[in-house]
């Protein structure tokens, strides 16, 4: 009986514990706006940097980051093509390959980004420090996949295709944000 009384507060302390961690809070729920609106709304910021007067190092960085940007979302679209194509024909080996090329060409570009000064634009280093995030979470994305296809890890190949394409979308809207020009 006495094992009985900690196994079960056990599960209730981690029912209770599951049920608050998958419930939204109350503070951070915003019902009327979806997460690429607020993720939109805080990249707005950004598209100011198009009209912004940057110091000449800054605005070498700037259109650095841009074209970086635009090349990383163009190495994800050119990834994804293939691995349609891929899918079609039952090529694992070239889908493999096509990933692991994009995982290359996305850790130069990288580096590209890290290895330059900081800015001294604020908004400036906010988006590089933004793009870095976005494309690391994109490279661990990219190789987990790879690892989760080697070992056979369903579970782990799914979480990683999920960072891996909500990492897209947010290349996909810093692209859209810094097209347009701001007011």
């Amino acid at each position: 009986m006495k094992l009985l009384l900690p196994v079960s507060l056990v599960v209730i302390v981690t029912l209770v514990i599951t049920a608050l961690s998958l419930s939204p809070s109350p503070l951070t729920e915003k019902p009327d706006v979806s997460i690429e609106e607020q993720t939109e709304n805080k990249y707005l910021s950004f598209q100011a940097l198009n009209s912004k007067k940057l110091e000449n190092d800054d605005l070498e960085l700037f259109q650095t980051l841009k074209n970086n940007i635009q090349i990383s979302n163009q190495v994800m679209n050119e990834l994804d093509f293939l691995l349609n194509e891929y899918a079609t024909s039952d090529s694992l080996d070239g889908a493999m390959e096509a990933m692991e090329i994009a995982y290359e060409e996305s850790v130069v570009l990288v580096r590209d980004i890290q290895t330059r000064f900081d800015p001294n634009d604020p908004t400036l280093l906010e988006l590089k420090e933004r793009y870095t995030t976005i494309m690391t979470h994109y490279i661990e994305g990219l190789s987990n996949q790879l690892t989760a296809i080697e070992s056979g890890d369903i579970e782990k190949m799914n979480h990683s295709l999920n960072v891996a394409k909500q990492s897209k979308q947010e290349i996909l809207l810093l692209v859209s944000v810094l097209e347009k020009k701001s007011n």
